[in-house]
């Protein structure tokens, strides 16, 4: 009895002359007695198939997803990035102190009950309480909204960087996007070197975490058109990707900027929080008895302090000068003139003159804040003219470039995508108002 071999889409078929034999599906053997009883298996295949198809397609695009991207670089890149930036002035003693003081957020609800609006840590809430996947950070300068969403960024790329099933995170600082044209897709595909379909699809499933940092610092142009374009763009974004988990930060305004976006109020240090943050990143036991005295017993200066920006500026004044001053905007300046003192002191460099140093950084403050209306990104181009407009101004002459690596030495300034920003709108707001003053006085 003669045998054939046949093979049908990668099922084997081994058959005898009279049509019976065995049919083999992977590695299961199936007795067949007919050519009839073979299609019916093949019917019963491709029906298995056909309910599946949606599992079998998502298993393959997760699989070309996966041997497309390449992005082990860009992750340990801002992971680095970003650990150093939170840490430059604050002491982090190893990983188990890289946390964000000052995210705890309660809802805002104009016609809710405390008891039922959502409270909690950003990253808690993100985690555990939004279904919407969309959030609106509200909280003046200096609470913390852009270290909140780096400390976001930095621990879900370490994720990531572990687990590929884990979301990647992108932080766009919306101040130094100052091109119309440049969109924030096309910043997402640059950042991890993708096409736009490949970008697209990463957003339909929800793959990636969404970090819109600024609303307040989109620049101001002519007709407003750029504000205009990016916050129809945002809206956008919300419509059209439901699974990708977006967080947008911004200052209190008095109406909601995006429809069904829940808002969250970034709550100010409490008592008990400044005295932790305190004794986590102070070790001089001069500083902490001269510190801990200042905020007990006297609610006016805790009102005062009650920010990470103000209250880890302040146990740097102490650290230097061992004195406190008694106002916000004079910590600010205190700690601005620490900087500048010591860097003089420690590095003994004769170039660096604070007066001509000052004001450049006031000339840069003042023509960025009436240029932009806030503290958004500029060109090595634009600082080297507000620097020149300094120096005739104030009839002096110094080394531009120099005091700019020294401004982003000293994180008065610092660099987001090839843009310049003061590293705080509060440092911003100290230098304008200085030159302000002395616009006045002229």
């Amino acid at each position: 009895m003669s045998k054939k071999k046949v093979l049908l889409r990668g099922v084997f078929i081994n058959r005898d002359t009279n049509g019976e034999g065995v049919l083999k599906v992977g590695t299961t053997l199936i007795r067949v007695s007919t050519v009839m009883g073979i299609l019916i298996v093949l019917i019963t295949c491709l029906r298995a198939i056909d309910v599946n198809k949606k599992e079998l397609l998502c298993s393959l695009k997760n699989q070309n997803i996966s041997n497309e991207l390449n992005i082990e670089e860009y992750l340990k890149g801002i992971a680095q990035q970003l650990k150093q930036r939170m840490s430059r002035f604050i002491h982090i003693r190893g990983e188990e102190n890289f946390a964000v003081l000052g995210s705890y957020v309660i809802e805002y609800q104009d016609d809710s009950l405390d008891s039922k609006r959502r409270k909690g840590t950003v990253e808690y809430l993100r985690d555990n309480s939004i279904p919407e996947r969309r959030m609106m950070i509200w909280g003046e300068a200096g609470l913390g909204k852009t270290t909140t969403l780096e400390y976001l960024t930095y621990i879900d790329a370490k994720k990531r960087l572990k687990d590929t099933n884990c979301n990647i995170p992108i932080l766009i600082s919306l101040g130094v996007l100052t091109d119309s044209k440049y969109t924030i897709k096309q910043y997402i595909c640059d950042k991890l070197d993708i096409s736009i379909d490949m970008c697209e699809t990463l957003l339909d499933d929800g793959k990636i975490n969404l970090f819109l940092d600024g609303v307040n610092e989109i620049p101001s142009d002519t007709g407003g058109i750029l504000k205009t374009v990016r916050m129809r763009e945002i809206k956008q974004l919300i419509k059209d990707y439901p699974k990708t988990f977006m967080i947008i930060t911004n200052r209190p305004q008095d109406t909601r900027d995006f429809n069904n976006v829940p808002i969250f109020n970034l709550m100010k240090l409490s008592r008990d929080e400044m005295e932790e943050f305190i004794k986590k990143n102070v070790d001089e036991e001069d500083v902490k008895s001269m510190m801990f005295n200042s905020i007990r017993g006297n609610e006016r200066f805790v009102q005062i302090i009650n920010t990470p920006l103000i209250l880890s500026r302040l146990i740097e004044i102490v650290r230097y000068k061992k004195e406190i001053p008694h106002s916000e905007g004079e910590i600010i300046a205190e700690f601005l003139n620490c900087l500048l003192l010591r860097e003089k002191e420690e590095k003994q460099d004769a170039r660096l003159d604070i007066k001509r140093l000052t004001y450049l950084l006031r000339m840069i403050a003042f023509e960025s804040l009436e240029n932009k209306e806030a503290n958004s990104g500029m060109t090595e181009s634009e600082i080297i003219k507000y620097c020149v407009k300094a120096m005739d101004t104030y009839k002096f002459e110094y080394d531009t470039l120099y005091a700019l690596d020294i401004m982003l030495q000293l994180g008065i300034l610092e660099k987001r995508e090839n843009m310049y920003v003061f590293s705080h709108q509060a440092y911003q707001d100290h230098y304008y108002a200085m030159e302000e003053l002395a616009v006045i006085q002229s």
